[in-house]
Order: structure tokens, then C-alpha cells, then sequence
């Protein structure tokens, strides 16, 4: 590996592509991670901005395993 090559990921390093194709591969992994995590961290900020009301679900889901595990013991 040159010095060049020592930002790209070892998985797209390792392929037997010329170093501009290297390097866009890098380029567009590096900007798909980008995306996905700003998608996520919206996602995580529009779930977070309104309080949501769990005691129906934890109800359910108590009953639910309780009646599995009578089931398969």
C-alpha cells in the first residue's frame, strides 16, 4: 500500500482496480455512510421530539410472554 492508497478501505484497496476507480468506490462509500447516518440521526430526532406512550405496549408484550412461557416451559 502507498500513502496514497491509505484512505481508502482495505476492502476496495484490495480489488484489482486501477487507483481512480479506487477511489471513486471510496468516494461513493464514504458518502452513502454519510447519508445513512444523517437519515438515522433525523430519524432519531423526530422520534425524540414527542414523548410516546409505552404502557399499552409493555402490557401487551408482559401478557404475551407470560402465556409463551405457560406454553414452553
Amino acid at each position: 500500500m502507498t500513502a496514497e492508497d491509505d484512505w481508502i478501505d482495505d476492502g476496495i484497496n484490495l480489488k484489482s482496480l486501477i487507483y481512480i476507480e479506487k477511489s471513486g468506490h471510496q468516494i461513493y462509500r464514504n458518502y452513502n455512510r454519510s447519508l445513512d447516518d444523517y437519515a438515522v440521526k433525523r430519524f432519531v430526532d423526530e422520534i425524540d421530539a414527542e414523548p410516546i406512550d409505552l404502557s399499552k405496549f409493555i402490557s401487551i408484550s408482559t401478557k404475551f410472554f407470560a402465556r409463551m412461557r405457560a406454553l414452553f416451559p
